[in-house]
Order: structure tokens, then C-alpha cells, then sequence
């Protein structure tokens, strides 16, 4: 399975009861980052159409969290290739998008909303899921929303206007975690909920899921040094 997104944290936990937290992996991505502009799509009507044959100038519209530093208006690409938007039987599509040294890896996408056959109210809403990565952040699991409708644009009757965004599943922001020692056990505790504790004998050596685990978490200090960390 992919894993979607991660922040390591290694705790070493000895019969001394000496313990020492270290963060060893940059944060998530948080936020959500907005586009527009036109696309040519397989049939006359954003009512009828299963993929987009072209994107057209798209650019940036929204950023917030960690795609604030982009200007609205940036220039994006997206990949020169036909998206057809029920995905969710073929193979993940990477580089789907990139602006500002981020990119966007699309799991699985399926239309949710289409109506209006070839009429003024014409449209298509698609929805799906992907992979966000990029300037040393840890790849992020994010939502993925795009949306198109009649009429045509006034410049290109064979092309329409399209909006779409992505969204950071990492609401919370990177968990953190704490650790409290008391006599001989040590507490951990973290943020989201979401996230899975994981230990390992040392700091390069295979984790595993500790079954059950959930926070405030108590570790007895028995045996060799112990390492953690979350993973989602």
C-alpha cells in the first residue's frame, strides 16, 4: 500500500529510563492551492465528456498553508497527456500537475456530478484523491476537485473554462508527539489521531505496527532501547 504521508519520530527508551525524542523528517503539507483556465475536452459538451484532451493556460487562483508563497496568476503545467476522469482502475498518474516546485500525483479520480447533456447548464464535477511532494516537504495526501461547464469559452468554441483545486487531508498539520517519563514507564502522547505508532529496535531497522496503540500510550522501560515513530 502507498504510503500517503509520514512524519518520523524516534524515541530511544532505556531500562535507565533515559529518553530522547528527535524529529528526523521534514513537515507535511498543509493548506489547499486553487486553478483555473480553459481545456478541450473529447465531446461538445462538458455534460457528455469522460476526459480532457488538452489544458490551456492554467494558472494559479487560491493558495493558503504551505502554498502561500505562490503568487496568484503562476503559470502551471499539467501533464500533455488525456486525463479520463473515471480513473480509478488505472494506474496513478505522476506529475499530474507542478507549480512552484511542488508536484501532484493523482491516485484515483471518478465524476461524481454530470448533467445538462449539450444545454447552457451543462457541467462536470470530478473528484478524486492524490499525492502531493516536493521542496523537502513529506508527500502529503490530498484531495483533488475539478469542475467544468457550458458555455464555451468566447475565445475557442471548442474549449471551456475550468476551475479545480486541491486540499490537504493533513488538517491538523504535522503531528507532534510528546513524551513524559514517570519512574519506570515512559508516556507517549500525539495529535492526530490518524496516525499509527510504530516501533523498531533501532533508528535504521524495519518498524511495525504497535497493535492497539493509541494516545497517551505507555511504555515500560524493560528490555533494549526502543525506537518510534508515526506514520499515516
Amino acid at each position: 500500500m502507498k504510503t500517503l504521508t509520514r512524519l518520523i519520530v524516534a524515541a530511544t527508551v532505556a531500562a535507565s529510563g533515559w529518553l530522547q525524542t528527535v524529529q528526523v523528517q521534514a513537515g507535511l503539507i498543509t493548506g489547499s492551492i486553487g486553478f483555473t483556465g480553459s481545456v478541450n475536452l473529447d465531446t461538445s459538451s462538458p455534460g457528455t465528456a469522460t476526459l480532457v484532451t488538452w489544458w490551456i493556460t492554467p494558472t494559479v487562483t487560491t493558495t493558503s498553508g504551505t502554498f502561500a508563497p505562490i503568487a496568484s496568476g503562476a503559470p502551471m503545467t499539467f501533464r500533455a497527456i488525456s486525463w479520463v476522469f473515471n480513473t480509478s482502475t488505472k494506474a496513478p498518474i505522476t506529475n499530474f500537475w507542478t507549480v512552484g516546485g511542488f508536484k501532484f500525483e493523482l491516485v484515483s479520480s471518478q465524476i461524481t456530478i454530470q448533467a445538462g447533456n449539450a444545454g447552457a447548464n451543462a457541467y462536470v464535477e470530478v473528484d478524486g484523491t492524490g499525492v502531493v511532494s516536493g521542496n523537502g516537504c513529506t508527500p502529503t495526501a490530498f484531495t483533488w476537485s475539478f469542475t467544468c461547464q457550458n458555455p464555451p469559452t468566447g475565445s475557442n468554441p471548442d474549449s471551456w473554462t475550468f476551475t479545480a483545486s486541491c486540499a490537504s487531508q493533513n488538517c491538523l498539520g504535522g503531528p507532534v508527539i510528546q513524551s513524559q517519563v514517570s519512574t519506570d514507564t515512559a508516556v507517549l502522547q500525539w495529535t492526530d489521531p490518524t496516525f499509527t505508532l510504530q516501533a523498531a529496535p533501532a533508528l535504521n531497522a524495519a518498524y511495525t505496527n504497535i497493535p492497539g496503540a493509541t494516545s497517551p500510550y505507555t511504555n515500560s522501560f524493560t528490555g533494549r532501547q526502543q525506537f518510534f515513530r508515526l506514520q499515516q
